[in-house]
């Protein structure tokens, strides 16, 4: 008897006609910036190249793993307005000198440099900031998540040399303690209003809600991972800055419970999304709370939480465009 051979299992996204009996089609954009991509290393200059198309190319760069100092070279050319690399992992400590003592950047408005642990250490950062105390006139979002050998000192440097900064993302920066928030407070109290501090181990709650509060107009903030934050925490920060608040996000902050989404619900009238992703002592009554006072909330994630589904239909009844529950 013939044995049958199986057709090769194939995804169902893949196959012919796709969903619904449609299948994906890349714009002609993209397929564009996929062979640039491809042939980053023969590009001579990306002068006139909007700030959108260099973003995607840098990040298709990076998930590829194909960025370089040579086109890092032509980010940095001219005077740009945004670098954004999203993976450094693959550029030292003197390379990063090499370029940027030399960049200009007193139109720079966006500087991300995430994962960049290896080559900005404090040292190699006030080298660089010592040629051009005033680095970073214009500045105004800035991202360093994963800067595991930035300490409080850098910060500070960094903060003295960006005088405009509006948005802050310090994540996994292992090495920044409670005292970060001050200087952050100290210099850019009445501008900041994004802060991201998720996973920054070394960061006691309790100790930075007096840095928190000189913070006048943080619109939002992120503590996701921080153990410390309580209950406690939220009841001396949010009871009297949560008016200004419009994105909360307390992800994996595992000793909060009902008491601490009362709080919020009550005291943030303008917040526009949260995420209680993994906080498994709150309840049904979490839920309650939100659907009474959070009239503006729009985002809201519950993953991984002890809610019963049927709990989350009035959520519609507000208007919610997105709600994350499994």
């Amino acid at each position: 008897m013939k044995k049958k051979v199986c057709d090769a299992w194939v995804p169902k996204r893949n196959q012919k006609g796709g969903e619904k009996g449609f299948f994906f089609v890349p714009s002609l954009q993209e397929l564009c910036l996929e062979m640039l991509a491809d042939n980053a290393d023969a590009m001579v200059s990306l002068e006139g190249v909007p700030d959108e198309l260099i973003r995607k190319l840098c990040n298709l760069l990076c998930d590829s793993r194909k960025m370089n100092t040579r086109f890092l070279e032509l980010l940095l050319s001219g005077s740009p307005t945004e670098i954004r690399l999203k993976d450094c992992s693959w550029l030292t400590e003197e390379q990063f000198a090499k370029y940027f003592q030399t960049c200009d950047t007193t139109r720079l408005e966006v500087l991300q440099l995430d994962q960049c642990g290896r080559c900005i250490p404090d040292y190699a950062l006030l080298g660089t900031l010592r040629q051009s105390p005033r680095w970073l006139p214009k500045l105004i979002t800035l991202s360093l998540s994963g800067a595991c050998r930035l300490s409080d000192k850098g910060l500070h440097v960094l903060a003295s040399s960006a005088p405009a900064l509006r948005s802050i993302n310090l994540s996994q920066c292992s090495l920044l303690s409670s005292a970060s928030i001050n200087i952050l407070a100290d210099s850019l109290g009445s501008l900041l209003k994004e802060l991201y501090l998720d996973d920054c181990l070394m960061i006691d709650a309790a100790q930075i809600v007096p840095g928190l509060k000189k913070l006048k107009h943080l619109e939002v903030l992120s503590l996701a991972g921080i153990q410390t934050v309580s209950d406690e925490f939220i009841k001396d920060y949010i009871i009297e800055c949560g008016h200004n608040m419009k994105e909360l996000i307390l992800k994996d902050c595992r000793k909060l419970t009902d008491a601490s989404i009362k709080g919020v619900a009550e005291h943030c009238p303008g917040l526009c999304a949260l995420d209680l992703m993994n906080l498994d002592k709150l309840t049904d009554l979490s839920l309650g709370y939100l659907t009474n006072s959070c009239r503006a909330l729009h985002t809201l994630k519950l993953c991984r939480n002890p809610f019963r589904l049927a709990t989350t239909q009035p959520y519609h009844l507000l208007g919610m465009q997105k709600i994350c529950i499994f």
